[in-house]
């Protein structure tokens, strides 16, 4: 997910709807969400497959790239970066957790008949 454009959702979607009439893209509207996209690429047969569609997204959505990511789409797709250039660079991702990325389970203790978990 990068931000390529901010500004009012009515503007937004006026230009996900002039991008998709420009490229020859169909608008499809999410079933739950309501949401058009324009999808410029489109995932057919079976795996592996690659999607990529441009939408007018809610204000805050954080960009955010799962690691190796830009090898994968490279593979899948043969493109190298993204296709438009992102408004800001992705944010630093979190370190990794002392867990190993499982929750860390404390045993709960009972003091006077409440139990405390720390």
């Amino acid at each position: 997910m990068r931000t390529v454009w901010e500004g009012d959702r009515r503007t937004a979607e006026q230009l996900i709807g002039q991008f998709a009439a420009r490229h020859g893209l169909a608008l499809e509207r999410g079933e739950t969400s309501g949401i058009q996209r324009a999808h410029y690429l489109t995932a057919e047969g079976g795996f592996p497959a690659a999607a990529a569609f441009a939408v007018a997204a809610p204000a805050g959505v954080r960009d955010k790239q799962r690691k190796y990511f830009e090898e994968a789409w490279t593979r899948h797709t043969g493109d190298v970066g993204p296709r438009w250039d992102p408004l800001r660079p992705l944010p630093t991702p979190d370190p990794p957790r002392p867990t190993g990325g499982k929750p860390l389970i404390r045993q709960a203790r009972s003091v006077g008949g409440v139990n405390l978990i720390a």
